[in-house]
């Protein structure tokens, strides 16, 4: 049925695993500022340009690993999408 497989898995479960942990990573690395966005949003202390432009720059490569993720046809390219 031209699935390809790796330890029981099958292309599709391990890309949808891999956009899993691409959002967990951005998650982590989104939470250490959080506080600063929402204290903004709360009407305190402005949060810094250069916080909002990384926050931007996290989203924005997590959607691009899962963009390349979704059109990655064979195993070898799934396999080789990674967050660093």
């Amino acid at each position: 049925n031209g699935e390809e497989w790796i330890e029981g898995q099958n292309i599709l479960e391990l890309k949808q695993e891999k956009v899993n942990q691409f959002k967990k990573i951005a998650l982590n690395l989104l939470s250490e500022t959080d506080y600063m966005v929402i204290r903004e949003a709360e009407g305190g202390e402005v949060c810094p340009e250069e916080i909002k432009q990384q926050r931007a720059e996290i989203r924005q490569k997590c959607n691009d690993l899962e963009s390349q993720l979704k059109s990655a046809r064979v195993l070898k390219k799934v396999l080789s999408i990674n967050w660093n």
